[in-house]
């Protein structure tokens, strides 16, 4: 790939691709747009929750772009400054993902889905909770909500979701359930389309030989920089 601005002079050997790349993801990750959201740490981005009927051709069109753009970027070495958690290389590679990854995407929710399954009705629990009826102390029902331009969202996990609270019983449906949503069934169209973009550049290639965690070091490259290491060999 060679890029040229137009207006500007010069000769692409390296940095006039980068640039062309910075601006991109700078644009195309700018949460105003609702394609993209930060996870709870702040320093990664996630997929926003799929708009359900207004989900249209434009939105598939756009994350599909999105999955090209990081082909390119791999197929052309170029860094992007674009940071997603590590399911996300998961779910290109075709790995299964589970609560584990939760936790990695959204600590605080992870921790509170592992403290309902650690709680103990009777006697005490773990970290020092326990004592109540999970209906009780949790207040939860088969149903997840989030906040899309302002405006709470809804979704029953199982039909008649808003009626259904979470017990003792059913709280392990209850935290599978919500890994899958979060993880695969709120964002299913818009990962799907920017994994056929990031297909349409990188499929057939080694990239499947590639451990998750390989990969991602091909799009951002190190995010932890050993200081002392680098002295260690510097002169």
């Amino acid at each position: 790939l060679k890029v040229s601005f137009v207006g500007e002079e010069g000769v692409d050997e390296g940095g006039v691709k980068k640039e062309f790349f910075q601006l991109l993801c700078a644009q195309l990750f700018d949460f105003t747009y609702g394609m993209f959201r930060g996870t709870e740490s702040g320093r990664e981005v996630w997929f926003s929750p799929s708009r359900g009927p207004s989900f249209g051709s434009d939105d598939s069109q756009e994350y599909q772009l999105v999955g090209v753009l990081v082909g390119l970027a791999i197929y052309n070495s170029v860094l992007l400054d674009l940071h997603f958690p590590l399911v996300a290389y998961k779910k290109l590679l075709g790995l299964p993902v589970g609560f584990a990854d939760l936790k990695e995407l959204d600590a605080e929710m992870g921790e509170g889905l592992q403290k309902l399954l650690e709680w103990k009705e009777e006697g005490g629990g773990e970290r020092g909770s326990g004592g109540g009826k999970v209906e009780d102390v949790f207040g939860l029902c088969f149903e997840v909500d989030w906040v899309e331009f302002g405006e709470v969202r809804r979704h029953e996990l199982v039909e008649g979701g808003r009626g259904l609270e979470v017990t003792a019983a059913n709280r392990q449906d209850y935290v599978r359930l919500y890994v899958e949503w979060v993880l695969d069934g709120s964002i299913r169209k818009s990962f799907e389309e920017f994994k056929s973009g990031f297909d349409r550049v990188m499929g057939g290639s080694s990239i499947s030989l590639l451990k998750p965690e390989e990969l991602m070091l091909l799009v951002c490259g190190t995010p932890h920089l050993n200081l002392r290491e680098l002295e260690a060999v510097a002169r």
